[in-house]
């Protein structure tokens, strides 16, 4: 696969996993304690699983992070 295309493949679905638990959060507050904490670390988790470079997944985490929190905060 093309570097940039799993970048960009990777990089939205993990992006959409973190903008779903961070919503489930504000909707649900039983659930803000696992959507804010508990799914980010699982979604790491499995993202350095996928991709088994740590420089591509560093770099997904950090824009997607950086994203999904300008998002929130909006």
């Amino acid at each position: 696969m093309n570097p940039r295309l799993g970048f960009v493949v990777l990089g939205s679905f993990y992006f959409f996993v973190l903008l779903v638990s961070y919503l489930l959060g504000f909707l649900y507050p039983f659930f803000t304690p696992y959507g804010w904490l508990l799914i980010p670390v699982v979604a790491n988790f499995f993202l350095g699983y996928l991709v088994k470079e740590v420089d591509t997944a560093i770099k997904i985490i950090i824009t997607c992070l950086s994203l999904n929190t300008g998002i929130v905060l909006g």
